[in-house]
């Protein structure tokens, strides 16, 4: 009769992985954190932390706020207002950036 193998044990990610691990661990704690104490109710703080994610373009903290403002019932038209906004945002920098011809600089002084 065989005796019966123990469940190999997988090993802990080292090096990098860990450390990768445990930054993203320590960020969700501190995003937890943060929002926990907002003087804003959920739903509102996601829709702003999703405007941001928007403007700055980071994908993962868009779908984590898209995902929490759903879960804190936000409806469709907020969620398609956040994205207005965020936009908008981001074509006020771009217009910001755009050559401007030698007659608007001149009147804007």
């Amino acid at each position: 009769m065989d005796e019966p193998q123990e469940p190999q044990k997988t090993e802990e990610p080292q090096g990098i992985f860990s450390e990768t691990l445990s930054t993203k661990d320590n960020f969700y704690e501190w995003a937890n954190t943060v929002f926990s104490n907002s003087p804003f109710d959920a739903k509102t703080g996601n829709l702003m932390g999703l405007v941001a994610a928007l403007v700055t373009g980071h994908d993962g903290a868009v779908r984590y706020f898209y995902y929490s403002a759903q879960k804190g019932h936000a409806t469709e038209a907020e969620l398609a207002a956040a994205a207005n906004i965020a936009a908008a945002a981001s074509g006020l920098n771009v217009y910001a950036l755009m050559p401007k011809e030698e007659n608007e600089t001149q009147s804007e002084s």
